[in-house]
């Protein structure tokens, strides 16, 4: 059914969207520590 292909797609969305959050969150991390060090 459609309905299936649907609920297929928005889990394969679904977990695409927490993979780029947590590797967005981490890049963001890194910077902030990057821009805390003086001198930098």
């Amino acid at each position: 059914m459609v309905i299936n292909q649907l609920a297929a797609l928005y889990r394969k969305l679904l977990s695409t969207l927490e993979q780029g959050a947590t590797s967005s969150t981490r890049s963001y991390k890194n910077m902030a520590i990057e821009n805390r060090t003086p001198g930098g």
